[in-house]
């Protein structure tokens, strides 16, 4: 049974503590999003009222186009390395940032 899940997953033996702990981890991030929109939702509607809901909705998906479609121009731009050190350089200065 092992060996038909590892096949069929297609991982090595020496991979599967790394596996499990990527599954876990990403387990972990879905379900704190999930609680998290949940919250969201429930503070909105308590707030604000059912009536500003597709308002909201259609907002939010405009806004995630827009979002998505500058990201898309601004990686396909980008070189991997020259991404890459941008990404240290925002994570270095968010962690600089909670420091102060």
């Amino acid at each position: 049974m092992r060996v038909k899940l590892l096949s069929f997953l297609k991982i090595y033996e020496e991979e599967i503590s790394l596996f499990l702990w990527t599954a876990a981890l990403l387990f972990i991030i879905r379900s704190s999003g999930i609680i998290l929109n949940n919250y969201a939702e429930t503070a909105f509607l308590k707030r604000y009222g059912v009536e500003f809901m597709p308002l909201v909705n259609m907002l939010n998906a405009v806004a995630t186009f827009f979002i998505t479609g500058f990201l898309t121009m601004f990686l396909s731009k980008t070189s991997g390395a020259r991404l890459l050190y941008y990404i240290f350089i925002f994570r270095e200065s968010l962690s600089l940032s909670s420091v102060c």
